[in-house]
């Protein structure tokens, strides 16, 4: 069995905010979305077989939800 290389990525803010980001977290990463009034955490487990694939898909979600939370 090879390196599972594993993170976790966090979001916490405006729950309209991140309501529009949990819909565009891609299908093949699990997410965890908790709402608590108007407050909302996203929480992301990546994971790959690789550091430096590991870095693109964190570096690739971090750019989706600066363009989304920017609009």
């Amino acid at each position: 069995m090879g390196e599972l290389c594993i993170t976790t990525l966090g979001w916490e803010g405006a729950a309209d905010v991140g309501q529009r980001l949990v819909q565009i977290v891609p299908a093949d990463i699990r997410s965890e979305f908790v709402v608590n009034g108007e407050v909302a955490s996203l929480k992301l487990h990546l994971e790959e077989q690789s550091i430096e694939a590991l870095r693109i898909k964190v570096d690739a979600m971090l750019a989706l939800f600066a363009e989304e939370e920017a609009q």
